[in-house]
């Protein structure tokens, strides 16, 4: 049996284990799939000198990803290099030796003594210092490049709200929020940018015109000093009518109530929003 945990591997074999650490950017694909390529290293191994192991081998793990990778039979050059190995040795073997090996899948943490046994080991594999001579498939570094530049980009992001930027960090900034506000709803186009626009603080309004420079004043129409978002939508005599008619819809959902159209979209109410957008 070979486990993998985090980077941490352990093979067993007639009662003896054998611990790898593996550097720690390894993925944890990598990681399983170094496991099922040093138990199969092994074989040969023992095949060379001449031991009798028997010609049915039956390689277990609990990583079912690394089993169909092992499996597919496309070529990809982005296939993990472990997974190449694993193919070359398996064939070598059998047209070599005449073994036959079977890969075999165990559900992780579903009680089986051996898989959790193994899992503890590699655990405690893992603890032990790297063995740095490993090579680490360039893709696994990915994941690590992705979160540096993530992390520098927050950088420059925060450190430029000080003077932009202001009602977007004041509301919706989250530095641990890495996927888009829209990912789990659909609406057309034009809610998008609505909703947008508003995020950003950039609409063709007299508070937002004035602030960029593109008009003169930020008075509204009706008299009021700012025409921004909240006054159009919650207070401007203009759009009484219209307002009326938002109202009723709002009372029959049942989620009436003037509010800052900024907490509306911070805490995602979406049903209120469609109704405010319609208007």
């Amino acid at each position: 049996m070979s486990n993998a945990t985090g980077s941490g591997i352990v093979f067993e074999e007639r009662n003896e284990a054998f611990y790898v650490s593996l550097p720690s950017h390894s993925s944890s694909f990598t990681a399983e799939a170094f496991a099922v390529k040093a138990a199969l290293e092994k074989v040969e191994y023992e095949k060379a000198q001449g031991k009798n192991i028997g010609n049915s081998i039956l390689i277990l793990s609990d990583c079912q990803s690394v089993l169909k990778a092992i499996k597919n039979n496309r070529l990809d050059v982005y296939k993990n290099r472990y997974i190449l190995d694993i193919r070359r040795r398996h064939f070598k073997l059998k047209r070599e030796y005449g073994l036959t090996i079977v890969f075999g899948w165990i559900p992780a943490h579903c009680g089986y003594v051996g898989n959790e046994a193994a899992d503890l080991m590699a655990r405690i594999g893992a603890q032990g210092e790297a063995d740095e001579s490993i090579e680490v498939p360039i893709l696994d570094y990915r994941s690590l490049f992705k979160q540096e530049s993530w992390q520098r980009t927050q950088e420059v992001i925060v450190r430029e709200s000080g003077y932009k930027g202001k009602v977007y960090f004041n509301y919706f900034y989250d530095k641990n929020k890495k996927k888009p506000w829209f990912q789990k709803i659909k609406a057309d186009r034009y809610f998008y940018s609505f909703v947008n626009r508003i995020q950003a603080n950039h609409y063709n309004l007299g508070e937002s015109l004035a602030r960029k420079g593109f008009i003169d004043s930020s008075e509204c129409e009706c008299g009021h000093e700012k025409e921004d978002i909240n006054h159009v939508i919650w207070q401007c005599s203009i759009y009484d009518r219209q307002r009326e008619r938002m109202g009723e819809e709002l009372v029959k959902r049942g989620i009436a109530g003037t509010e800052a159209i900024e907490v509306i979209i911070q805490r995602e109410d979406w049903f209120k929003l469609g109704v405010i957008y319609n208007f």
